[in-house]
């Protein structure tokens, strides 16, 4: 199994991105980055993509969904590499509902947003990972608060647009 051979080299991939997501969130207008952590001959390689323009709206959203394996695919074939690890981060709404006040509603953008959230999550082939930090404003300036970091057995526990995307890739390991 390649994640097996590859783990020290994606939890210092996780590191480095956690890292270095939170320190431009912190010093600049961030929104969203993509990470692949792949292998190229025998060296090991980290390819970033900026993908803020994508977060506009729901619209744009979908499209990033639908491009992302398609980046995959360029990456595997263009670079000629095998992929180790996926990385999407991105900057998202926290949504509470007090269970008292019954079932919340079917549209999650019904429920009422109580603060900011860093989101990233990790993908290989077999494991995920979803860490959550939460962000405190001061003025414009983004605080990152420490991580709260919970590991996920199943990806398909995931759900939203962007979850499994590189599980759907890999199973199908071309898009035509």
């Amino acid at each position: 199994m390649i994640e097996s051979k590859y783990e020290k080299d994606i939890e210092k991939f996780k590191k480095h991105v956690l890292n270095r997501t939170k320190r431009e969130l912190e010093e600049k207008e961030f929104r969203g980055q993509v990470f692949i952590l792949y292998k190229r001959s025998e060296k090991l390689l980290m390819a970033t993509y900026d993908i803020n323009d994508y977060l506009e709206n729901d619209k744009t959203k979908d499209i990033l969904a639908l491009l992302l394996p398609h980046i995959f695919q360029s990456v595997r074939e263009k670079k000629k590499a095998t992929i180790i690890c996926f990385a999407f981060c991105s900057e998202v709404w926290k949504r509470e509902w007090d269970l008292k006040e019954g079932l919340p509603p079917e549209n999650y953008k019904d429920v009422p947003i109580s603060g900011e959230a860093l989101m990233v999550s990790f993908e290989t082939e077999y494991s995920s990972w979803n860490i959550m930090r939460d962000i405190k404003r001061d003025g414009k300036k983004a605080i990152v608060e420490d991580p709260i970091e919970r590991d996920v057995d199943k990806m398909e526990k995931f759900s939203g647009r962007f979850a499994n995307l590189f599980r759907k890739y890999n199973s199908n390991n071309n898009l035509n």
